[in-house]
């Protein structure tokens, strides 16, 4: 019994063991494999922490960061132009900051403020700790608990203040514009007025005056000017240009350059007779004003304030179609109207097929009646069809009934004097701007500073997709636009001329982009269509440095397009202002102090050439003379700073043909020209190397 309990005793041993072990192996094994999971998490943090200084060793300042960034720390002097360039890797800076930091304490400061605002764009999503010569910050750290971290990815590297294979103190320079001429180009677009054509008890002839005034620079040189005047066929109109008749009938495409000038410029528009048949007298769609004129004082207006104009009508109410576009989020939207002889006011918004009431009061029609129209009224009405959202797409329709009100019912308007009411026959009258406008509040897409030159170009239309057996008219308009490399894109506007039969229904759809192959938006078939602009809605539309085609399209046979009524206009932006550039050994040429440089450039399709100082160059001192053709970006700061302004005004970016030579010419004629450098020698010639260590982790 003793052997056998023993045998059995010892076996149980023996298996308890085998158990034991096999424990023991499992244990080692998942211990063993846990172990190899944090390893190759900590080597994932450590890719991540080189690739960050790898980043910030190679890569130059102002590629990581935006420009405003760039501007603002100049200004505050965390980058001090003295000692480092934005062009200059964020690493490099530090290194030359930290050895002058015992001179100039701040320096350290500016150090972490850069590689703080970096380290948390480079390194979202983890936690860091950025070390430099063993020394950390708040600035360099986020979410300081790195005694407790784990899986911490680690790496480091030396850094000399110095970029390999170039010189490490030189000179740069920047150049920004002072004075230019510019061509510029003005579509304007004449918005729809109209009234009952006739009036009272016998059907007498009602007659309608409308005003407007465009003010150009008091130094404009006046180059072409164009009027296309749609009207109804057997209409009268006469057409005045600061108090000289200019035509009777309507026109398309009429010379008028002799009767515009610079400063205040007045259009006037009597139509005074209709054929029976016509319902209502007034302007057509696909009528429009083109100026193009030589300035040294390049504006825009500003899209957002909308001068009305002055209109009266002798015995009827009025119709006054306002097609509106800001290039901008539109944030809010307010009237002001000043009128007399008015008995009901009426404001409406067109969705393209009918027109839905936004606001209506009663005045009294014996006295003179400013009306108010704040932005939580006319906002409130109209986000009952539609959004504001909507409304920054393109552009929108506000009607400004006086007298006169829409038939849903007969899809027309109606108008006292003529349609009801026939024995109030008075005169009314919208006393223009100043005393009514409408104001559109919106977030700009761009934000104009003082350097930006605005340029536009005007193009005609041609006939687009199916024409119609009715009228041969097709069914689309197109045209395409090239836009420099180096240009900012504003927007597009088209004013258009339809045509159609009945009350079609359908979809217009715009493309743009390379070859009209990028679909924008599609939308009803609008039957009070004058106008479509639109900004930049999408990357892959009027883009820079390639030829982009607009192609406007309806689905129905019925509804068409006076192409050779319709104009384009394309509004950008120059850049007039190059920043600070790369180190170069060398400010100018030959020790130049600044050069008498001819350069050339093209404002309306023809060459010309020119001549502008550049440079710093005092009294006694004489500069060199040199053509574009003979720059040397690639060696002197001067001549690249030259080289990249000519880029922003309009040349293309290349070697081949410099810019500002005769084959590759800039936009703009240069009047003055400003360059400014830094030689960049102040810093101790002997940096040692300082150890820059980044510590990454997941929280």
């Amino acid at each position: 019994m003793k052997r056998r309990g023993f045998v059995f005793t010892l076996d149980a041993v023996l298996a308890l063991l085998v158990v034991l072990i096999f424990i023991t192996s499992v244990t080692a094994i998942a211990t063993n494999s846990n172990q190899v999971y944090m390893t190759q998490v900590q080597i994932q943090n450590k890719v991540v922490a080189q690739h960050i200084l790898d980043t910030m060793r190679t890569v130059p300042l102002s590629n990581l960061v935006s420009p405003t960034k760039i501007d603002e720390w100049i200004s505050l002097g965390v980058l001090n132009l003295t000692y480092v360039t934005p062009q200059m890797p964020p690493l490099q800076i530090v290194a030359t900051y930290w050895a002058l930091s015992t001179k100039y304490p701040q320096f350290k400061t500016y150090a972490e403020i850069i590689l703080g605002y970096l380290l948390r764009d480079l390194a979202k999503g983890y936690n860091y700790q950025l070390i430099i010569n063993n020394y950390t910050s708040p600035y360099l750290t986020f979410n300081n608990s790195y005694a407790n971290a784990s899986e911490v990815g680690s790496a480091t590297i030396m850094v000399s203040g110095y970029v390999s294979n170039q010189l490490p103190r030189g000179y740069v320079a920047k150049a920004y514009i002072t004075k230019l001429i510019t061509l510029q180009e003005r579509l304007i677009g004449i918005q729809r007025v109209l009234a009952g054509a006739f009036y009272g008890w016998w059907g007498d002839y009602n007659s309608l005056n409308v005003t407007f005034s465009v003010r150009l620079p008091d130094d404009a040189n006046v180059t072409n000017g164009t009027l296309n005047l749609a009207t109804r066929s057997g209409e009268y109109v006469y057409f005045y240009i600061n108090g000289n008749l200019v035509t009777r009938t309507g026109v398309s495409g009429l010379n008028v350059t002799g009767y515009i000038k610079n400063g205040t410029n007045i259009f006037s528009a009597d139509f005074t007779y209709a054929p029976y048949w016509a319902r209502e007298i007034g302007f057509g769609s696909g009528s429009w004003i083109f100026m193009s004129y030589r300035t040294s004082y390049p504006s825009v207006p500003n899209p957002g304030l909308v001068k009305l104009y002055t209109i009266r009508s002798s015995h009827t109410g009025i119709y006054y179609l306002n097609s509106l576009f800001v290039p901008g989020n539109v944030t809010g939207i307010s009237m002001k109207l000043t009128v007399s002889g008015v008995s009901t006011l009426r404001i409406y918004y067109s969705n393209g097929s009918a027109l839905n009431l936004l606001y209506t009061k009663v005045l009294n029609p014996a006295t003179t009646n400013t009306v108010v129209i704040s932005n939580s009224t006319l906002v409130s009405a109209l986000e009952r069809y539609t959004t504001l959202s909507d409304l920054s797409r393109k552009n929108f329709n506000l009607v400004i009934a006086l007298d006169a009100y829409y038939n849903s019912r007969a899809e027309e308007m109606e108008y006292e004097g003529q349609d009801y009411n026939i024995s109030a026959t008075q005169e009314r009258v919208l006393y223009g701007y100043p005393y009514s406008y409408i104001n559109i509040t919106y977030v700009p897409r761009i934000k104009i500073n003082k350097f930006m030159i605005p340029l536009s170009n005007m193009y005609t239309l041609s006939p687009y997709g199916t024409v119609a057996y009715w009228n041969g008219l097709p069914t689309g308009i197109t045209f395409s636009y090239y836009l420099p490399q180096e240009v900012i894109p504003w927007y597009v506007d088209v004013w258009t001329a339809i045509q159609f039969t009945g009350w079609p229904t359908g979809t217009l759809t715009l493309y743009e982009g390379y070859g009209g192959s990028v679909k924008v938006f599609d939308e009803p078939l609008d039957l009070y269509l004058i106008r479509v602009a639109y900004t930049r809605l999408l990357n892959t539309i009027m883009v820079p440095g390639q030829v982009n085609t607009f192609r406007f399209v309806s689905n129905n046979i019925d509804y068409t397009f006076r192409y050779s009524d319709s104009r384009a206009i394309v509004h950008y932006f120059l850049n007039g202002y190059a920043p600070y550039g790369n180190v170069f050994p060398y400010y100018a040429q030959n020790n130049a102090c600044g050069y008498n440089l001819t350069y050339y450039y093209n404002l309306s399709g023809t060459v010309y050439n020119g001549t502008v100082l550049i440079g710093n160059c005092r009294p006694t001192q004489r500069p060199l003379s040199l053509s574009a053709s003979q720059l040397k970006p690639k060696e002197y700061a001067l001549d690249n700073a030259i080289f990249r302004l000519f880029v922003q005004l309009g040349a293309k970016n290349e070697t081949t043909y410099l810019p500002g030579t005769a084959q590759n010419p800039i936009a703009v004629d240069l009047q003055g020209l400003q360059v400014e450098a830094i030689g960049i020698r102040n810093v101790p010639t002997s940096i040692s190397p300082i150890e820059v260590t980044l510590r990454v982790w997941r929280g």
